[in-house]
């Protein structure tokens, strides 16, 4: 964990503790109001008690006193009044009215006489006053206890009453911030999970996917359909480490992966290991391809100029459902190609792997030659059409209506589909760029036939290699690469010829806008006998007729 996060955890679980210390003694302090309001009212009430009980004494006495008429029940009021006093809290009142009542006891005890009822008359005097002044005296008490309980009663109701909504109020205030702090507490949680779960699969150093994860998109990604592979290779790395050092050597590989992700916001980048890279381009060709590569040697050039690092970039596509296998296996194989380009850019096609093809005339292993060929040109060209495949069911009509043998038709069906194959060796950054092409460059793309020519003949495909070389040699001469006339032109590269120009001016390209194909028959009529062999565009006419018909 960092220093930060462990810090901001221990934080919260003391401030945590603090919310409970403050709930316990914000209880605490709630009880103590409520004890010490207890207390204030129960002190009053004993005062007012035994203010009332003296009350209560000093007149039953005085009452008794008055009702007795004779000594004897003199002496026995005397007494219940001096055991009502005893019991009494000791005032001078209540002393003075003990004494008196003393007094009145030993009067009572003379014998009868003058002189005894005068001393009897004297205490008896001295007893109702002194029993008066009591009951004077405790009303006045007891009415000031009441009046002290009363403010103590109502001190005592407004603590309560303040204290306990206060102190609730508190309460939630507090069980709310203990609330917030758990919650924060599981967001950080979370937060620190998160982080976990994102160092698991991303590179620490670039910020990219990961190796971990890579096998697992590709495979995801083929599943859901056509994948474009990318991948990429830091060249001179262990070098810069060893003459610049690892600080240098880490900003070039942080400048590569800062280039990946500027060349296409919606492609998945991943560095692999050292200096090994890849790019996931969903949903795309190889154009797409190529100009990704492009776009990230672009963006290592602005960072470092002409002495900055280069990098190497193989690019291959995968068709959805493919093996995730064998289009790592085709892009690196591209790469390793590209290594050795100056561009250093390669699209991967079965031309890379012939190395490993031992030549074979005719038999199977050479039918999925020629499929396999096919389907690296149409990938090349980027836009889904299966042109070289088109091309071939157009040738094998024409060539059977020109009359050749079954066997005859079923090598022009061949050479339909290799016709193109020289554009697997012409630079991929022409077919890439959006300018028009400039005189070199079209130069290059008609040595397309030448180059294809060569790659079939080292292949074994004999007859077909020659009719390739010439597919585009004109009746009057005026064709490439050999300015061949007429019937010195093989009639399976004349057909051949027919089936290509029909098929691209029915598709388009984008300096030909797409026709329909009563106007390519008619363009093709029009040219026949001079660019045209015209036995080979009417036999066009008649398949398309038949076509239509069917």
């Amino acid at each position: 964990m960092a220093p930060d996060r462990a810090f901001s955890g221990g934080h919260d679980r003391l401030a945590e503790r603090s919310v409970v210390i403050a709930i316990v003694a914000l209880l605490a302090v709630i009880t103590g109001i409520s004890i010490w309001a207890q207390h204030a009212t129960s002190g009053g009430t004993r005062s007012a008690t035994a203010h009332v009980r003296a009350l209560q004494a000093a007149e039953t006495s005085a009452s008794e006193f008055a009702a007795a008429t004779t000594n004897p029940a003199k002496r026995r009021a005397v007494s219940r009044a001096r055991a009502r006093l005893a019991v009494l809290t000791p005032t001078a009142s209540t002393r003075a009215a003990d004494q008196a009542l003393a007094t009145e006891r030993r009067a009572l005890a003379l014998p009868a006489g003058g002189a005894a009822a005068r001393v009897q008359r004297q205490a008896a005097t001295g007893v109702d006053a002194s029993l008066q002044r009591l009951g004077a005296s405790e009303r006045s008490a007891a009415a000031g206890a009441l009046d002290s309980l009363r403010r103590a009663h109502h001190r005592a109701w407004i603590f309560t009453l303040a204290a306990f909504p206060s102190g609730l109020l508190l309460l939630a205030l507090l069980l709310l911030l203990l609330r917030m702090l758990r919650r924060r507490e599981r967001a950080g949680a979370d937060a620190k999970l998160a982080h976990l779960e994102k160092a698991a699969v991303t590179d620490p150093l670039t910020g990219l996917r990961n190796r971990r994860t890579f096998d697992d998109d590709l495979a995801r990604a083929l599943a859901k359909g056509r994948v474009c592979l990318v991948m990429l290779d830091l060249d001179g790395l262990k070098q810069t480490n060893e003459r610049l050092g690892h600080a240098v050597g880490d900003e070039r590989i942080r400048a590569v992966s800062a280039a990946v992700r500027a060349a296409d916001r919606m492609a998945t980048g991943y560095r692999l290991g050292g200096d090994e890279f890849a790019a996931i381009l969903f949903g795309c060709g190889a154009d797409a391809g190529h100009r990704f590569a492009h776009r990230v040697q672009d963006a290592m050039r602005v960072q470092h100029g002409g002495d900055g690092p280069s990098v190497a970039v193989g690019v291959a596509v995968g068709a959805q459902g493919g093996s995730a296998g064998d289009l790592m296996r085709r892009a690196d194989t591209a790469l390793l190609a590209a290594k050795r380009m100056t561009s250093q850019i390669r699209v991967h096609s079965p031309e890379l792997d012939l190395a490993s093809l031992a030549p074979v005339v005719g038999g199977r292993r050479q039918d999925d030659l020629a499929v396999a060929l096919a389907a690296a040109v149409d990938a090349k060209d980027g836009d889904g059409y299966d042109h070289s495949r088109s091309v071939a069911d157009l040738a094998g009509d024409i060539g059977e209506l020109v009359g050749l043998s079954l066997e005859q038709v079923e090598l022009v069906r061949t050479a339909g589909l290799l016709h193109d194959v020289g554009y697997l060796d012409v630079d991929d950054a022409i077919f890439a760029k959006d300018e028009p092409t400039t005189d070199a460059e079209w130069d290059e793309i008609a040595s397309h036939a030448e180059r294809g020519a060569r790659l079939l003949a080292r292949c074994g495909f004999g007859e077909i290699a020659e009719w390739v070389r010439l597919h585009h040699e004109r009746i009057d001469g005026g064709g490439y690469p050999d300015g061949l006339a007429g019937d010195t032109i093989p009639l399976e590269a004349r057909i051949l010829h027919v089936a290509d120009a029909y098929e691209a001016m029915t598709r388009g390209r984008s300096y030909q806008p797409r026709m329909t194909g009563d106007a390519a028959l008619a363009e093709l009529e029009r040219l026949a006998g001079t660019q045209f062999d015209a036995r080979c565009v009417a036999a066009l006419r008649r398949t398309t007729a038949r076509t239509q018909a069917a």
